[in-house]
């Protein structure tokens, strides 16, 4: 059997202003997906049941204050999982090179974060081992939103950093980065 050689997940675009952007989309666990998507209609079975028992309570429900506080976590959990499965299904990392910064988004629908590196500031360019495996990172199935991502490119910003772009293998950082590399001074790319 011949395996043929599979195209990068990114694409690249220009932007109006002459840089260079790509767009990576998330990373599909397709049977995490399927239970998160069969976990989260159970959730929504004791969420309407918890907040019926406080819309409607009866003489024998006396614990108001913890079915109160459990709905509350039990919501901001079921929030985050269904978020985590938009993300999955919708959402993308922007990661472009234009006017002395390098931009990274990660969005979903069009609403998301958007940090801008100066270029400057940025040294060591490089991939870096990372598991996309969602067994071996659970991180790698929720959005990077927060602290200084994850992911196999990562680039030094003053004194931390920074890793971007969970969804790509090693290959497709290589090739990434080499791409993003030509368009950034040489002391960003010099390991």
């Amino acid at each position: 059997m011949n395996v043929q050689p599979l195209a990068a997940r990114y694409a690249i675009e220009t932007t109006p202003g002459g840089g260079l952007r790509a767009v990576v989309p998330a990373r599909k666990h397709w049977l995490l997906l399927l239970f998160m998507c069969v976990w989260l209609t159970g959730w929504c079975f004791g969420e309407f049941t918890a907040a019926n028992q406080l819309l409607h309570p009866t003489r024998h429900d006396t614990d108001r204050w913890f079915l109160t506080l459990w709905l509350t976590g039990w919501t901001l959990g079921g929030a985050w999982a269904f978020f985590c499965v938009l993300w999955q299904v919708f959402g993308r990392e922007l990661i472009s090179v234009e006017e002395g910064s390098l931009v990274h988004r990660v969005e979903i629908w069009g609403l998301g974060r958007t940090r801008a590196y100066a270029v400057h500031a940025i040294s060591r360019l490089r991939v870096v081992e990372f598991s996309f495996d969602v067994f071996r990172n659970q991180r790698a199935a929720m959005p990077p939103l927060f602290g200084a991502g994850m992911g196999p490119i990562a680039f030094d910003y003053g004194q931390r950093t920074f890793r971007i772009a969970p969804s790509l293998d090693e290959a497709e950082a290589r090739s990434l980065v080499t791409i993003l590399a030509e368009r950034l001074p040489r002391a960003v790319r010099e390991l």
